[in-house]
């Protein structure tokens, strides 16, 4: 892929802060797979193999987890509960579907995203940002 330089450096640098991110923001300390892969079961070891064993340094590769578990969702619960702990300061809207992005036509920058909600399109305006999730693994 052809990519500006400075999102590569910002995506390799979050990479490798996220074990110091997930301690600070998320408050646990965070699992190592490659020091844990043994005590995976065998029936789930294959959906969490290295995608490619065959490229040399392949066993050096890592994940981070936020637990000593796996396949039980515990990101998702712990980021949901960090939302909610935070509701106050958060809306959280639900079958609330994103259907454009406004973008500004000059600087191209991401202004917010038009939704629609109960039949209703509603323009939200970004002061931070915009995220949008898209479902899950499986």
């Amino acid at each position: 892929m052809d990519l500006p330089e400075d999102m590569v450096e910002t995506y390799v640098h979050g990479m490798c802060d996220m074990r110091e991110y997930i301690k600070k923001y998320l408050g646990v300390k965070p699992v190592s797979f490659i020091n844990e892969f043994s005590k995976v079961p065998k029936e789930y070891r294959a959906g969490v193999a290295q995608e490619y064993p065959e490229l040399k340094g392949h066993e050096a590769h890592d994940y981070t987890l936020v637990h000593n578990g796996w396949f039980d969702a515990a990101l998702w619960k712990l980021l949901r509960q960090k939302v909610l702990d935070r509701k106050d300061k958060i809306d959280v809207w639900y079958e609330a579907r994103a259907s454009h992005l406004i973008q500004d036509p000059v600087s191209k920058v991401i202004k917010g995203v038009q939704i629609e909600k109960l039949g209703q399109k509603i323009n939200v305006l970004a002061i931070r940002g915009v995220i949008l999730t898209t479902g899950g693994w499986f």
